[in-house]
């Protein structure tokens, strides 16, 4: 018998519009994944485990209102991408407030239609 993981989250597989470590200059090369405590992309540099990074993401659904979500982020994971160019990095959002959780939740829900 296997053990099956059980999300307790919603998750989206969808570019989303981000904005990562302006300051460390990371690129954006494609996002992987979202939930409500995190996210997972691509970019162009090796990023320190549990470095702290500036997050930003755009939740706007229309492309019409402007709706941002600004937040800190910490690195859990950075491994070399096996398919492309660049390293898959997974940060953490550890300072976001309920409100922002749930923002985020009804975002991907939306998006999954």
């Amino acid at each position: 018998m296997t053990d099956i993981e059980r999300r307790k989250t919603a998750r989206i597989y969808k570019k989303l519009k981000i904005e990562v470590g302006k300051r460390e200059k990371l690129q954006n090369l494609g996002s992987i994944d979202l939930t409500p405590m995190g996210v997972r992309f691509r970019t162009n540099k090796k990023v320190p485990l549990f470095k702290q990074l500036d997050f930003k993401i755009d939740l706007s659904l229309d492309g019409k209102n402007k709706e941002e979500l600004i937040c800190q982020a910490t690195v859990i994971r950075c491994e070399k991408s096996q398919k492309a160019k660049g390293y898959h990095v997974t940060l953490f959002f550890h300072d976001l407030k309920k409100k922002d959780v749930k923002r985020l939740e009804d975002y991907i829900i939306k998006l999954r239609g």
